[in-house]
């Protein structure tokens, strides 16, 4: 069984006929009146820092999403590898990355998570690799991996944890993943796609590990508090 942490990227919008912000400030101004001007210039540049970190933070981890990581994961795997030992405290990571202990700490175990899964299917696709053992899906050369049929991936999101289990993967060079059709099949219900980067025994190999699993929980666990 796997645990995961949902990663939500706001999809792409068209932009709108006015500006939020500034239509936000009006509001703001005409339902709490009275107030001295740099309160409400406040709360627009309030505002606007929080919409741009959103936006940024989306194209980043949109950006990191072909290597399986998020931009909080990499932000850790940075910073261990430019330490000098490889390795770091808790402690210390939260620590310079300015975030709480508990955050680093669901960070490390997603990593670890995912390393798993990597390490099941590359050591499973490997020979197959070597040998051009290749099934095509979508004129692209893909490697099944049997060995994570089956398992559990427990995706946890803001209103509880979900169920899912493997009903296929496979690893791809990461060049051609983005042609494998059924992959950018955004609406197929009750899926999840998980991708990451194919490593073994430390080795980072040129292909990532795509798996498809569908929803086996019909309702969200409720978060623990």
């Amino acid at each position: 069984m796997f645990d995961l942490d949902s990663v939500g990227v706001m999809p792409s919008q068209p932009p709108l006929a006015f500006d939020p912000i500034e239509r936000a400030g009006v509001l703001w101004e005409r339902n709490w009146p009275g107030e001295p001007d740099e309160v409400y210039d406040s709360m627009r540049a309030v505002t606007s820092i929080m919409r741009a970190h959103q936006i940024l933070i989306a194209e980043l981890d949109a950006r990191l999403r072909p290597y399986g990581i998020t931009f909080s994961r990499y932000e850790a795997l940075v910073l261990l590898m430019y330490s000098h030992a490889g390795s770091l405290p808790l402690s210390k990571i939260g620590e310079r990355l300015q975030v709480h202990a508990t955050s680093v700490t669901n960070v490390i175990d997603r990593l670890e998570v995912l390393n798993k899964i990597s390490e099941t299917a590359m050591r499973q696709v490997l020979p197959e690799i070597a040998r051009h053992q290749f099934h095509l899906i979508s004129n692209v050369a893909t490697y099944p991996v049997t060995h994570l049929d089956g398992d559990v991936i427990t995706l946890h999101t803001p209103k509880g944890s979900l169920r899912y289990t493997v009903r296929g993967a496979f690893a791809v060079a990461k060049p051609d993943a983005g042609y494998v059709r059924p992959l950018m099949a955004q609406h197929t219900r009750n899926r999840v796609v998980i991708i990451t980067c194919g490593e073994l025994h430390g080795v980072d190999y040129d292909y990532n590990v795509v798996v498809n699993a569908y929803l086996t929980s019909p309702k969200a666990t409720p978060a623990r508090t």
